[in-house]
Formats: C-alpha cells, structure tokens, sequence
C-alpha cells in the first residue's frame, strides 16, 4: 500500500518583483518614506540623456509617467494616496533601474 506523499518532490520558488540592479546603477530616492514628494538622483549612465518615469503601485497599474532630462528632480506626489510604490527609470538605450518608496 503506497503513501500518496511519496512520490512528492518539494521545489523552492521565489515569486516577486525582479529588482534590477546593475553595478554602480543605483538611483538614489528621498526622503523615504515622504508624504508629498520625492527627490530622485540618477547615476551618470542617464545623464543628460531622455529618461522615462514610471511610477506603479503594488497591483502594477502606471499612477504616474513623465520624461526628463535631468538626472536629479523632485516629483509631486500630492495626489498619490499612502501607500508603497515602485519608481522605474528607462533611458532611450533600454537601461532601466528600480526602486521602491512609501508614502505616509
């Protein structure tokens, strides 16, 4: 008589948000947690270079776009309601960098 277990096999899997980090590309955001703004300073890849801004919240849905060519930039979050969100940087040569912060 078999056991309906013994023929189970445990497998680890991770599921989550990929965090895509690249040596030395890191942005740097502030303060977090806020309430009604954040600062960001991007690395020197995306200087002066075209960079979309992509804000989501957990489920994925987009709150927030906006381009810039700046690498540092504050960006008004007054209409964003609490809560805790991830912030995308995409430069036009595909480099793209993540970050996560709350809002209090």
């Amino acid at each position: 008589d078999r056991n309906p277990t013994d023929d189970m096999q445990c497998i680890d899997i991770t599921v989550g948000i990929k965090e895509l980090a690249h040596e030395n590309q890191t942005v740097l955001i502030y303060p977090n947690p806020s309430r009604d703004y954040i600062q960001y300073e991007l690395p020197k890849e995306f200087h002066s270079i075209e960079t979309r801004i992509e804000i989501y919240d957990l489920s994925g849905r987009i709150i927030q776009r906006k381009l810039s060519t700046q690498n540092t930039g504050m960006l008004d979050l007054t209409e964003v309601g609490k809560g805790l969100y991830i912030i995308s940087f995409t430069n036009k040569s595909g480099k793209n960098i993540r970050s996560k912060f709350s809002l209090n």
